[in-house]
């Protein structure tokens, strides 16, 4: 029996080194693609095979609320899914999202001691430092290591979209966090200053404003940080003013902000934000379901267009072009998940806040990663895509790992 027990921790010790050096590799590796599919799922199934090895009861246990909440939710997708015109579309990309629960769960487990946030900070490091070597390499070149060409005057990640800001931005949260964690403060503040140039230089205006806004959010509910609130922002306001003056591309794309509703700005927006308020009028409760969005898109649209007595480009080319997404989060937790899940998703979240985040100085400078990702009206993503949910997820991870960290020191002494 003895043997067994020495055995298991053995086994036990081995799967979450696994894990843990998966999540390094992950993060290095989250530009590629589609890459992190195949992490989450293979550290899903290394903390599955840890729990049983261990015959884990008491994480669980502490955690069991939050677990009941998640399980609701996602009885609620496997029924309201049923309601979706493309049910298997509907389920899989709602029900898809168990896999990043999972890796939540399995992050926030295993990230168990002060050494392993610090190594899981410097991973971060790492990362940005390599995409802001990338960054000015295409800031200088006019093309990255692999020969792709900035999209306008945004930066591309390795691939051919337009997404380096977008990408790096999710780490905003762990980097700030870092500052009160490290006791290198210097390298912690350099690479708070790297990862805002590198979202300057994207290009994007996106990420300059919801990280603008999260982290005015963050300060203000900080009475520890409140203080630091105007010069952070007015630091922000010079970075973003020198980058303006300093490139033009850049700041053709920050003075569209003066004009910001115009058709050639929105590039279209109007049209499928007008379009989802019709979704959402009809369904309100339950919402069209998840990636139904553009299935049901030509039928909502035809409400919009025949509204309008004078049609733009835009107007026009919907009829024969079905968007996919709504190009704004706010609208696009009301129109797959409906009202119902929206609430209840937003009430998982306050679960969270409540027991981790309030009276968290650190968990409240990690959860600016989050704020950036559920922004209300970040325009280039949905929670439809599986890519933007595994951002989500990992930031809530990144936010009860960090929130511990003093926790943690205090049982290491």
């Amino acid at each position: 029996m003895r043997e067994e027990v020495i055995s298991g921790s053995i086994k036990g010790v081995k799967l979450e080194r696994a894990i843990e050096y998966l999540t390094y590799a992950m993060i290095l590796l989250f530009y590629t693609g589609k890459v992190f599919q195949v992490f989450t799922v293979l550290i899903d199934i290394l903390f599955i095979v840890l729990v049983y090895v261990r015959k884990e009861k008491v994480f669980f246990q502490e955690h069991q609320k939050l677990i009941y909440a998640f399980s609701v939710l996602f009885v609620y997708f496997a029924i309201q899914s049923l309601f979706a015109v493309d049910i298997r579309a509907a389920l899989l990309n709602s029900l898809g999202m168990v896999r990043f629960v999972i890796l939540f769960f399995a992050l926030w487990y295993v990230f168990d001691s002060s050494e392993k946030v610090k190594r899981l900070i410097y991973s971060v490091y790492i990362i940005i430092g390599l995409l802001f070597l990338d960054a000015s390499y295409q800031y200088v070149t006019g093309k990255d290591i692999f020969g792709h060409v900035p999209v306008g005057v945004r930066l591309t990640a390795w691939d051919s979209k337009a997404k380096l800001g977008m990408f790096v931005a999710v780490f905003a949260g762990i980097v700030v966090a870092s500052v009160e964690i490290l006791q290198k403060k210097w390298l912690a503040w350099l690479s708070v200053i790297i990862l805002f140039l590198i979202v300057v230089f994207s290009g994007n205006k996106g990420p300059v404003v919801y990280l603008s806004g999260a982290v005015f959010v963050v300060l203000l509910l900080s009475k520890t940080y409140r203080k630091y609130l105007f010069p952070t922002l007015t630091a922000i306001a010079i970075l973003l003013a020198t980058a303006i003056m300093t490139n033009d591309g850049i700041s053709a794309r920050f003075h569209q902000f003066t004009n910001p509703l115009s058709a050639k700005n929105t590039s279209g927006r109007n049209q499928i934000y007008e379009t989802s308020i019709e979704m959402i009028k009809a369904h309100p409760l339950l919402g069209v379901g998840a990636r139904n969005f553009r299935v049901v898109f030509p039928d909502y649209y035809l409400i919009v267009y025949n509204k309008k007595e004078k049609k733009d480009y835009y107007d026009e080319h919907y009829l024969t072009n079905p968007q996919i997404h709504t190009h704004g989060m706010f609208f696009a937790f009301l129109v797959n998940w409906g009202l119902i899940g929206t609430l209840m998703f937003f009430y998982i979240l306050y679960l969270i806040y409540k027991k981790h985040i309030r009276n968290n100085d650190i968990a409240l400078l990690a959860s600016i990663g989050l704020i950036y990702c559920v922004a209300p009206f970040n325009f280039g993503n949905t929670i439809a895509r599986s890519q933007w949910q595994f951002y989500i997820f990992l930031t809530l991870a990144f936010i009860v790992i960090l929130g511990n960290f003093k926790y943690f020191k205090k049982k290491e002494v």
